[in-house]
């Protein structure tokens, strides 16, 4: 009787030694994100509803007591299992949770059927027999302790696991007594004091560790750097912040998925990171790699190993640096990319002044041989020298513009210009010309225009793009049809807008998205018969992106094209 009368005050102590030791563990994850103390905190308040449950069964002796007390002990063997595989930065195989699963609707059956203690204790003390013995090989087998702390860690975590099970067996047949109760009391807190000992020791290490890599953190301060362990098992032990920047993925991602940095890999890089990262290769000078972040966008990445062995000459770890170089990768592509351009640039100038230089270099000579000696050849030789040199003029004085516009050093001469007034301007400008081309004119939306809607433009540079547009439409429309001219202003979209459209063949769908670059001419013969430089509707483009407008094109559904461009409203703040 004295059990009943003594031992309820020791349980309660006890029972608030487990929430605050409990606690503790929880303060330790939160400050540290040592997630295997999570998992082993919530063990500990398992542990704790079971010293409540025996409270309960002291006072109120009943079998359902101790069925209910026996599940938080299951799961207390659960959760230590899970910690002691995250404390190896591993992740727990599925099966051991179905198998709890299982076994938890094993004893729901057998407590609803009322089957009996012996039918309900026995599965549940096997299976924690099988859980003893898997932490008991995991400690062995994965953890990186030094000799004495893993014998103790090995001998306090089977004691307990294995001891427990014991203790239920005797409690099914004894019965409950102070003796046994004061025995798995004394595991607990032995136990407790081995789990504290596990995560000081793993927080000095980590902080030796940090402290030996602080210098390359301050250096590198934007960069990751990390510590990962090759044997006896891969892992990373450390990584700086500043992955959660770069990959987007946290540090502990990293722990519980050693392989997760090769993945982000592209398909053709992850080999090679691999190899780097398990120390097969040591690459101290760095490698650059594209990888993808975790919200899908991706970053040039160079990364650089050094490789630490053992004593046998084996890989034992690697120290890395990942540095996201996306920036200067990008500028090195661009200055690849105009150094492309500009070779092309040249070779095309050298082929498009070939062709006039030699014409008015031949006609000059045989002007001063005396070759042309009638009036009429020497007026025909003149208009040829004429025309050509106004195609050289012509082609230096839009490279010149559109090298200019490239670089941002073209000058614009910004005013509030009105739109209605643009519109008729341009239209009366232009119509003229359609019409003596053997055009027809068809102008639409001037009477609609409201007389308050103003644009932020340089009036003759953006008359330049219209104009250039009005020539495109005459030089490829049909004889004797339509080119329409049409001005509009989206009071939803708060734009102007304005189209110039022909009848001409119009322009492969496939060739559209092309037609704005420089020096793109169409590969249709009857097209480029017609064509120029093809640089007119590159510097359309650059000047009309200048202005903060857009410019595109579109087939037409009976025949010909529609160049569209629109300029943003202005308005007061």
């Amino acid at each position: 009787m004295r059990i009943l009368t003594v031992f309820p005050c020791i349980l309660l102590i006890f029972l608030f030694l487990s929430v605050v030791i409990a606690c503790l563990y929880f303060y330790l994850y939160i400050r540290d994100q040592q997630k295997f103390m999570q998992f082993w905190g919530l063990a500990w308040l398992s542990f704790a509803i079971g010293l409540v449950i025996v409270f309960f069964y002291l006072t109120f002796p009943s079998e359902l007591l101790l069925e209910l007390r026996r599940l938080m002990d299951m799961l207390n063997s659960v959760l230590l299992l899970v910690g002691v595989f995250s404390f190896s930065h591993q992740k727990m195989p599925g099966y051991w949770l179905r198998f709890t699963l299982y076994l938890l609707i094993l004893s729901g059956v057998c407590i609803l059927c009322r089957m009996g203690l012996s039918s309900f204790y026995l599965p549940v003390c096997l299976y924690q027999l099988c859980i003893g013995a898997v932490i008991g090989y995991r400690i062995l087998r994965y953890w990186s302790l030094p000799g004495m702390e893993k014998t103790i860690a090995l001998v306090t975590f089977l004691a307990w696991c294995l001891g427990n099970p014991v203790i239920s067996i005797y409690e099914l047949y004894a019965g409950v007594s102070s003796t046994v109760l004061s025995t798995e009391l004394l595991l607990a807190n032995l136990l407790n004091i081995v789990i504290l000992i596990l995560a000081s020791y793993t927080m000095n290490t980590q902080r030796a560790l940090g402290g030996g890599l602080y210098k390359d953190v301050v250096k590198h301060a934007r960069d990751v750097i990390f510590y990962y362990v090759v044997r006896p098992y891969a892992h990373f032990r450390f990584l700086s912040p500043s992955v959660l920047t770069i990959t987007g993925f946290s540090p502990s991602a990293f722990y519980s998925d050693p392989g997760l940095l090769a993945s982000l890999a592209q398909d053709q890089h992850v080999d090679a990171v691999m190899d780097m990262i398990d120390g097969s290769i040591a690459y101290p000078e760095g490698q650059v790699f594209r990888f993808e972040k975790k919200d899908g966008s991706s970053f040039w990445g160079e990364l650089s190993t050094r490789i630490i062995c053992g004593n046998d000459g084996k890989p034992d770890a690697v120290e890395g640096v990942l540095r996201d170089i996306t920036e200067m990768k990008t500028m090195e592509l661009e200055q690849v990319t105009a150094t492309k351009r500009r070779d092309a640039l040249l070779s095309y100038i050298s082929h498009e002044l070939r062709t006039p230089i030699t014409s008015i270099a031949g006609y000059l000579e045989a002007i001063n041989k005396g070759v042309l000696t009638e009036p009429e050849e020497l007026r025909d030789a003149m208009a040829t020298i004429t025309s050509k040199t106004e195609a050289l003029r012509s082609l230096v004085s839009d490279l010149d513009m559109l090298s200019k516009l490239e670089v941002g050093r073209f000058a614009f001469n910004f005013m509030n210009c009105s739109v209605e007034e643009l519109s008729s301007a341009f239209a009366r400008n232009n119509v003229y010309d359609i019409a003596s081309a053997g055009y027809t004119p068809v102008v639409s939306g001037l009477d609609s225009l409201p007389a308050s809607a103003c644009v932020i433009a340089d009036e003759d540079r953006i008359g330049q793009v219209f104009r250039n547009l009005v020539s495109n439409a005459i030089k490829y429309s049909l004889p004797g049809t339509e080119i329409r001219l049409s001005f509009f202003v989206s009071t939803e979209h708060r734009v102007w807008k304005v189209s110039v459209s022909d009848q001409g063949p119009g322009i492969d769908d496939k060739e559209i998205p092309y037609v704005f670059d420089r020096l793109y001419r169409s590969k249709d013969s009857r097209i480029r018969k017609k064509s120029g430089h093809g640089l007119g509707l590159s510097i359309a483009r650059e000047i009309i992106e200048a202005h903060k407008g857009t410019i595109s094109l579109h087939n037409n559904e009976g025949a010909g094209c529609t160049f569209v461009f629109t300029l943003p409203l202005y308005e007061e703040e």
